[in-house]
């Protein structure tokens, strides 16, 4: 994943995969015109033959951008929520039928496309985000009959730990396999040091969000994409 600073906004780019890496996120006041920077974006992305596609956020200082799209054109798409742990408050475990490794080898990567074939197409940049992935990072399964069924990742960074890819096979939801990979990436995050966790997921997620707050995440900022039309 390439990123760049366009006064104020940071323009991502990977290949396709994931909106969060292949949109522009307003973070900071800049001095140029909105529209001078949007038609900068979309000339950007069409030359690359990707969306054009903006990430608003709640905590975003320009609450302008988000009317000035809409009148534009650019349709909303859905709304993720940024979630929050304090790891102090928390005791995870790693059950033992988690296997957890430092990285994302080819058979986590095929693992993680098993279970969600959506990736697939994007299966070179997201192995690349993967291999790139600040250290330390840790990816987690479980196999069941020797199948892939539940997958997550993570990385830490100071006191900050992130989770990602949290993906189960839709035959074996419910069964708690989510949780067991989730409490085994939030034992590894507090033994690197990590006092609190974060993640992401959408709107209508809801067996994901009960299983993070039944975890202890609690809601930190809402944010929203916009896509050209």
């Amino acid at each position: 994943m390439a990123e760049m600073d366009l006064d104020g906004w940071r323009v991502r780019i990977a290949g396709g995969y994931s909106d969060r890496a292949n949109s522009i996120t307003p973070f900071a006041l800049g001095q140029r015109e909105i529209h001078e920077k949007v038609i900068w974006c979309e000339q950007f992305y069409e030359a690359r033959h990707l969306p054009v596609i903006f990430r608003i956020t709640d905590l975003q200082p320009d609450r302008n951008i988000d009317s000035w799209l809409k009148d534009c054109g650019y349709k909303m798409s859905w709304t993720m929520e940024t979630a929050v742990c304090d790891l102090a408050t928390q005791t995870p475990t790693s059950p033992a039928h988690v296997r957890r490794t430092d990285r994302a080898g080819s058979d986590w990567i095929a693992a993680a496309l098993a279970i969600d074939r959506q990736i697939e197409p994007y299966r070179v940049p997201f192995s690349h985000i993967l291999g790139h992935m600040p250290a330390p990072k840790c990816f987690a399964r479980i196999d069941v009959e020797g199948i892939a069924v539940s997958v997550g990742a993570a990385t830490v960074a100071g006191d900050l730990m992130g989770v990602f890819l949290m993906r189960t096979r839709l035959d074996h939801r419910r069964r708690g396999h989510g949780r067991s990979v989730l409490s085994s990436l939030l034992a590894w995050g507090k033994s690197q040091g990590a006092t609190t966790a974060w993640l992401q997921f959408g709107e209508g997620a809801e067996a994901a969000a009960g299983l993070y707050r039944a975890t202890g995440f609690i809601p930190l900022y809402n944010y929203h994409y916009r896509r050209k039309a």
